[in-house]
């Protein structure tokens, strides 16, 4: 049954049963006053007597009838009401639910026109205003797609094939775009060619992270081409940085590290980012990768440490965010650095893609059900036999 009749038929019975109560009523209290006048007529033998009870039982009769009529002519006029009455509600709720199939359908330029009742106008009013907003979040969607797409364009593709090495990279972002990054840049230095390796986290995340990490994606590929120590090249790349956010008060933590192509040194600066991980296998011994250095864009003349150790066959070189160690589960536990450092072990002997994948899955196995809250980014660099 729709919901015209329903409503039709709800009115109807609100308005009938009392008018049929009162009538049963009246009917009622009218026999017994007939009753009671007809006893007392009765202790009268006569012919008078007789015509008088006939009397009483004409006008009970007649009153019957009357009100009988009375209540059939307002059931009409109550059913007539409850029909214009339903249409006026139902009629416009129809209107609004046509025009809520167009938008559903991307016509967002529906609008609807009610003029009856003051709560069915404002509904109206409301309606009116949902197309254009509508419009405006589909064109952010749409925008927000297009970013997604170029951010992931802006990352590595595929990985360098570099005799001596097994690596691997990833990001996962919390939402369409985000602040972390990592790319894999190469250098000449003194005619001795190297790889270098950036991992990098911008503060918060979204569509203005996703703006500060491309500029600092430009800043690190333009200086990382010359030569140079690590240091001055961070230097030279929060100098820069620091001009351009400077009005935000946003900054961005970055991990670099230049490996010689041979796979057996290893230099790095750290600029406010969590230290790396280096795990020996054959120790099963975990070393962190520190330094002092200011995140970029917080001092423009920050100063940076450069280190550098025997990068080994069997170690591995994990560099992560803190979107790895600070998931947190249904408890309110954090995942921590034991726990990577666990998987990390556990899973040592295969290619560094096999690790990557290990590590995100327990990561989400971790969090459960719960959202993505953070970016995450991890790349792994395996020494490997020449």
């Amino acid at each position: 049954m729709k919901f015209h009749w329903k409503l039709m038929l709800l009115f109807l019975l609100i308005s009938l049963i009392p008018l049929v109560s009162l009538r049963t009523l009246g009917i009622h209290n009218v026999r017994i006053m007939a009753d009671s006048l007809k006893e007392q007529v009765k202790e009268q033998r006569d012919e008078a007597g007789e015509e008088l009870l006939q009397s009483i039982d004409d006008r009970v009769e007649r009153v019957e009838s009357v009100t009988a009529g009375f209540l059939f002519v307002l059931s009409l006029i109550a059913a007539v009401s409850a029909l214009v009455f339903s249409r006026t509600v139902t009629r416009p709720l129809k209107i609004l639910a046509q025009a809520a199939q167009k938008l559903a359908k991307g016509d967002f330029s529906t609008r609807v026109e009610i003029r009856s009742g003051r709560e069915l106008l404002e509904l109206a009013q409301v309606f009116n205003q949902v197309g254009p907003q509508l419009q405006e979040h589909y064109r952010v969607q749409q925008a927000l797609s297009v970013a997604k797409e170029i951010q992931k364009q802006l990352l590595p593709q595929t990985h360098p094939q570099v005799k001596g090495l097994d690596i691997g990279g990833v990001t996962r972002y919390c939402e369409e775009t985000g602040g972390d990054y990592f790319d894999y840049l190469c250098v000449g230095e003194h005619g001795q060619e190297k790889l270098c390796v950036v991992v990098g986290d911008v503060t918060d995340h979204g569509i203005p992270s996703a703006l500060m990490m491309t500029t600092a994606r430009a800043l690190l590929r333009l200086r990382s081409s010359l030569a140079g120590k690590l240091k001055d090249i961070v230097s030279d790349i929060n100098r820069e940085f620091t001009r351009d956010v400077d009005f935000s008060g946003q900054f961005m933590t970055i991990f670099l590290a230049r490996i010689s192509k041979g796979g057996r040194f290893m230099e790095w600066v750290r600029a406010g980012h969590d230290p790396a991980m280096l795990y020996d296998s054959s120790a099963d011994s975990f070393v962190y990768l520190g330094g002092k250095g200011l995140p970029l864009g917080v001092d423009p003349n920050s100063d940076y440490e450069e280190r550098s150790l025997e990068f080994k066959p069997g170690q591995i070189l994990c560099i992560g965010t803190d979107g790895i160690w600070e998931t947190r589960n249904s408890e309110d536990e954090l995942f921590g650095k034991k726990r990577l450092e666990s998987v990390l072990r556990n899973h040592a002997a295969e290619t560094s893609d096999s690790i990557l994948q290990a590590i995100l899955d327990e990561v989400n196995a971790f969090r459960g059900a719960l959202p993505q809250e953070d970016d995450v980014t991890l790349v792994i660099v395996k020494s490997t036999e020449a």
